[in-house]
């Protein structure tokens, strides 16, 4: 924003270590927009989904409509495959 800070994350994390699971993450909001929104917090469809991650990571938006979309691509390509796409419009 105008004063530096950020509105938005999105991210591929390993957290977990005892265990290979990685957590794909997306939110906007900060400490001056504290009633922000979490689009994605989970490690896909299983705990080893986005495990090895090789894919696209991408946040966007157009005026109050906010679209996030991770996706691992198939092994050798860039085809999109395990994927999570969501949708928030902000009321506020």
């Amino acid at each position: 924003d105008e004063n530096g800070d950020y509105v938005s994350r999105i991210s591929m994390s390993d957290v977990h270590w005892e265990a290979e699971q990685n957590t794909g993450f997306a939110s906007v909001g900060n400490r001056t927009k504290p009633k922000g929104q979490v689009f994605i917090n989970e490690s896909g469809d299983y705990p080893t989904t986005w495990n090895q991650f090789r894919g696209r990571l991408w946040l966007a938006r157009t005026g109050n409509r906010w679209e996030a979309y991770i996706s691992k691509f198939l092994p050798g390509t860039e085809t999109d495959d395990s994927e999570r796409f969501v949708v928030w419009v902000d009321e506020e």
